[in-house]
């Protein structure tokens, strides 16, 4: 009986991770995005990660949902993302230590919340694909401030 109970036990557990593809996405992007107050420009480089938690919703960071409306080869998509931003002006050049220090550095920061809702297009042949995405980074730091975010780049999924 432990044995069958055994084997029971590993097939549930093995047999998800069997058909985990395309449960994970991984890309890089070009973002740009504009600060209404102060009407600064800011272009950079980052790097999405994303979980399939359902068959039509991934979960990404900042953190939240991105829902796909279609299927195929093209698809559009919708994402409600929420998290924290941190406007600090730093003259440094940016390198791994100046990066763990802004993150120790979080508490003693004037951090404020942020929502994101946007909408895009992701389209992809095989496992590779190209993503283009806009929305309204909105941040709250003493009132609402809303933000233009486009962001367009590249996505391997597996």
């Amino acid at each position: 009986m432990k044995r069958v109970a055994l084997l029971l036990f590993l097939a549930g557990w093995l047999v998800p991770l069997a058909s985990a593809q395309d449960h994970f996405q991984l890309g890089a992007y070009a973002d740009y995005f504009r600060i209404s107050q102060t009407k600064t420009n800011l272009a950079g480089l980052g790097v999405r990660a994303g979980y399939k938690a359902f068959s039509r919703i991934m979960l990404e960071g900042l953190f939240g949902p991105k829902i796909v409306a279609g299927h195929g080869a093209i698809r559009p998509f919708f994402a409600l993302k929420g998290g924290f931003v941190n406007f600090r002006l730093d003259p440094r050049a940016v390198n791994g230590a100046n990066v763990i220090s802004s993150i120790e550095n979080l508490r003693a920061n004037n951090v404020s919340g942020m929502l994101y809702p946007g909408a895009g297009l992701e389209g992809h042949i095989g496992p590779v694909g190209l993503r283009l995405e806009a929305g309204d980074e909105i941040y709250f730091a003493g009132s609402t401030h809303h933000n233009l975010r486009a962001a367009f780049g590249p996505f391997i999924r597996f």
